[in-house]
């Protein structure tokens, strides 16, 4: 009878350690999971501030029309432009 019983009580031992061991995968999993979220938080954040950076300074009429001009060449009539590169 004592054999029987050591059998059954290593067989539950062992199904307890399995399942311990994929609980412990599963949370090292997770915890890996967690920290790349929070990093594209952070990402995220950083690309809402300059974001909202830029949405302000282009609401101003005169920020505006200087990014226009830089980035597509454009000159007023009898204006020169000189481009250094």
């Amino acid at each position: 009878m004592k054999p029987v019983m050591y059998i059954v009580l290593i067989l539950i031992g062992g199904v307890f350690s399995y399942n311990s061991y994929r609980l412990i995968l599963q949370y090292v999993s997770l915890r890996h999971e967690y920290a790349a979220l929070l990093q594209q938080e952070e990402s995220l954040k950083q690309s809402q501030t300059q974001l909202a950076d830029d949405l302000s300074y282009y609401s101003d009429n005169d920020n505006l029309i200087k990014a226009f001009r830089s980035q597509f060449d454009y000159k007023k009539e009898g204006e020169k432009v000189i481009k250094i590169k």
